[in-house]
């Protein structure tokens, strides 16, 4: 009998040990990679991420900070080698359901980085998805922010206005939003409205901020 129960006993605790490390290895490859990305440990999220694709986990999603992820490590070529994929996609996602945010937004979002690569402008394909996107959340500032970026890069700094404005009645105090409507502004040789916009930044005091120290640089230029 005490035989038997030490055989028990130990096929007990190695049945629990067995069980633990598979629901460990189980445990889901994206959301491990996400938890990495996050934290800013790009290359222990990339494998992860990789992971997660080979075993089909919200495979959009892990293309696409996939590719964020080799951004952040500035392997660039390495995040285009991936957008094609990306796209495919998310186009599959849309023709499933048509107001499918996220698909969209990433398109808008895989066209404008792309768009980086010398030789390359998709900014048109970018606003088209972003605009997709805004009419389904008018309200996210985030995608107003980008159609503004696509518009400036296009030299088209009216339409970029427009969608800044939209974007300053929700975050009126968004030094993004405030550097680039003073831009903008500078572009269309309006230096008075320029200067109002870099002022402003200025007075909020924000010293160690990037946009502080541009407004201060750009306030030089347009006097």
């Amino acid at each position: 009998m005490k035989v038997q129960r030490k055989l028990i006993f130990i096929f007990l605790i190695l049945f629990i040990f067995m069980f633990s490390t598979l629901s460990f290895s189980d445990e889901s490859y994206y959301k491990r990679a996400m938890d990495y990305f996050w934290k800013g440990v790009y290359k222990k999220a990339i494998p992860l991420f990789k992971e997660a694709i080979e075993k089909e986990e919200n495979l959009c999603d892990a293309y696409f900070y996939l590719g964020l992820s080799y951004i952040n490590l500035k392997k660039y070529k390495s995040a285009y080698n991936i957008s094609s994929k990306l796209i495919e996609l998310c186009n599959e996602k849309i023709k499933e359901n048509p107001k499918d945010f996220k698909a969209h937004y990433y398109l808008g979002y895989i066209y404008e980085l792309r768009s980086f690569v010398p030789g390359i402008n998709e900014y048109d394909k970018a606003i088209a998805e972003f605009l997709e996107a805004y009419e389904l959340f008018p309200k996210n500032v985030t995608v107003l922010e980008h159609i503004a970026f696509c518009y400036i890069q296009k030299k088209n700094y009216d339409d970029a206005i427009g969608y800044l404005d939209k974007a300053e009645e929700f975050l009126p105090h968004d030094l993004w939003i405030i550097y680039h409507k003073g831009y903008c502004y500078m572009k269309q040789g309006d230096k008075e409205m320029a200067k109002a916009y870099f002022q402003k930044i200025l007075d909020m005091g924000k010293k160690g901020n990037r946009f502080y120290k541009l407004a201060k640089e750009m306030i030089r230029k347009v006097k």
